[in-house]
């Protein structure tokens, strides 16, 4: 009889233990082959009187084993990974205040693991901890470095994969990107809490959300939480506009490794990626392909265009009806927040939205008109720009609403247009100037129609092809609004101005020059010679291409039969250009004063 206890395990995962090699051989009746493990007997087990074939490995729980030693690492990590679920679930309870260390133990042991199954043992024990104490496990990811790795990217997508986890999750990554966590006691600075918002823990829990979403079984956490989710990633996005990494916390439970870049990526870019997979799941395909397609990503990503890319995310969220009062709420105490890129965020946002009757209809408009005013004389020249924009698009969002507000419009763009700080805030002052021309008639105007004609005649010659071309249009709306009160006054303007205008004829920008050609025709009526309005006619009429130099052959011909003294003021001011700095227009006035 043998004097050790032998274990007989089978490939169905049935063991029986024996004492003897007879009772072994008893047991073996109904198999056809064996796997000696650590036996000192080569002896062969025999069935009905002929030996079972010998193997050399054989499946046993699903892993193979060999003759080199009993089970191997596999088997016991796959046991000690059941036992460990088992314990969890029987005794979590009783250990909620090692929740910590036990996590831990499975993050330095998660990238050791190579083999899939095994490794899901640890991601199902983080889950199980989750349900006993979810802020904790929460708390505990959040403290590891960036960028997350693979490992801490799965456990992120097993808690989003849970729909009892999911919405809890989510809650709670808002509150910690809200309310980032600090040393207690302390007050931090407004500098120290802008500097917050691109470091760790906000960031990290934007990346958490981004894979939380990803695991979703369905949209339905995402679009009930949309409210809250969609205002904290824009101003994350807003906060970390233009900002780096942040550095890596030694402090975390890994260890750092020197040897891994823990500052790449983009923080902004990364806001962004959370802010589209939560809108993706809130929308639709169509809304996702919208958004690519307008490169809203690289727009926002970029201090530069920033604006220009929340007006264009705003447009398309319109369309899908996807921005809420609720929303709206969230964002309006940004607009006086000592942060520049708040500013700018909101205003842009705001801007975009007095496109769509949503402001009029939910009882917003006057609170917002009333907030563009103030951020028109904002220090920061894109927050001008974008409060300029927006009281232009009332004309889309509630047209009815401009006569109403025409002095208080008319007002702040005029005044737009002596800003002498941003080339930018002027040429958007002039493009929403040309919307809500278009809704009024003379009397409506009022005593404006005067520094409005002025200022914008200073433009005509500027160097810039947005303001010139712009100041050309504006010049030819005023032009058709004038009926009986502004008549004569600007007709002078006219006069004053027509000299201007023929030269631009041959602009060096030829999309100005047709501005040009159009607002000069328009003009011509109130310079009341009808002859030369006939002879210019010709010439501007239709869509044949302009010959300017039997055009000014024709101008000086008639003018010297009607208006010698015309004629004069436009030499005069002809000679005035030879100083310009365009080539091509000093060309021009010398063609047409007759110097070569």
């Amino acid at each position: 009889m043998w004097t050790q206890l032998d274990d007989l395990d089978f490939a169905d995962d049935l063991a029986l233990l024996s004492h003897s090699k007879q009772q072994m051989q008893e047991k073996t009746n109904d198999k056809t082959k064996i796997l000696k493990i650590n036996s000192i007997s080569n002896d062969p087990v025999t069935l009905n009187g002929s030996p079972l074939e010998k193997v050399q490995s054989s499946t046993y729980l699903r892993s193979i084993i060999d003759q080199q030693g009993g089970t191997d690492a596999d088997i016991k990590a796959r046991i000690t990974g059941l036992w460990m679920k088992i314990i969890l679930k029987e005794c979590g309870d009783a250990m909620l205040d090692k929740v910590p260390d036990i996590l831990v133990i499975i993050y330095s042991q998660m990238p050791t693991i190579q083999e899939g199954s095994l490794k899901q043992f640890l991601v199902e024990a983080v889950s199980i901890l989750a349900h006993r104490d979810l802020e904790t496990v929460i708390s505990s990811l959040l403290g590891e470095p960036l960028p997350i790795d693979s490992d801490i990217t799965e456990l992120w997508r097993s808690l989003g994969g849970d729909p009892l986890l999911a919405t809890q999750v989510l809650k709670i990554l808002i509150d910690k990107i809200k309310t980032p966590t600090r040393q207690e006691g302390r007050i931090p600075s407004e500098t120290e809490i802008d500097r917050d918002w691109a470091a760790a823990e906000p960031l990290s829990a934007t990346c958490a959300i981004f894979e939380v979403v990803s695991a979703l079984q369905s949209s339905k956490a995402v679009q009930e939480l949309l409210p809250e989710l969609f205002p904290v990633l824009l101003q994350q996005v807003s906060r970390t506009l233009g900002q780096e990494m942040p550095l890596p916390r030694i402090s975390s439970q890994r260890e750092f490794q020197k040897d891994i870049q823990h500052t790449e990526g983009d923080p902004c870019r990364l806001s962004i990626q959370a802010l589209e997979a939560v809108l993706f799941r809130a929308g639709n395909e169509r809304l996702g392909r919208a958004l690519r397609e307008q490169r809203t990503q690289s727009l926002l990503e970029n201090p530069k265009t920033h604006h220009e890319g929340v007006c264009l995310l705003v447009s398309v969220l319109l369309r899908a009806e996807l921005i809420t009062p609720e929303i709206l709420q969230s964002l309006l105490p940004w607009v006086n927040s000592p942060t520049e890129n708040l500013r700018v965020t909101s205003t842009a946002f705001l801007a975009q939205l007095m496109s769509d009757p949503m402001l009029r209809e939910k009882k917003f408009l006057k609170s917002v008109l009333s907030i563009l005013e103030e951020r028109s004389q904002d220090r920061n020249s894109i927050v001008r720009q974008m409060a300029v924009r927006g009281l232009g698009n009332l004309v889309y969002g509630a047209p009815e609403k401009v006569k109403k507000h025409k002095k208080f419009l008319l007002g702040l763009l005029i005044g737009a247009l002596h800003d002498i700080f941003s080339s930018e805030v002027i040429g958007e002052s002039m493009k929403a100037l040309a919307k809500v021309l278009k809704e009024l008639k003379e009397k409506d105007i009022g005593s404006s129609f005067k520094d409005l004609t002025q200022q914008i005649r200073t433009y005509f010659d500027d160097e810039d092809d947005a303001l010139r071309s712009m100041a050309f249009v504006l010049f030819g709306i005023l032009a058709r609004l004038t009926k009986r009160k502004w008549k004569t006054y600007f007709a002078d303007q006219v006069k004053r101005s027509w000299v201007t205008l023929l030269l631009h004829l041959q602009d060096p920008n030829p999309e100005i020059s047709m501005e040009c050609r159009a607002t000069f025709h328009l003009c011509l009526p109130f310079l009341e010679l009808k002859r030369l309005r006939s002879a210019i006619n010709e010439h501007l009429g239709g869509t044949a291409e302009l010959k300017p130099e039997e055009l000014q052959v024709d101008i000086c011909r008639h003018l010297a039969k009607e208006n010698a003294e015309l004629l004069e003021k436009l030499y005069q001011t002809t000679i005035t250009y030879f100083y310009s700095s365009w080539e091509e227009i000093r060309a021009v006035a010398a063609n047409l004063a007759g110097e070569r």
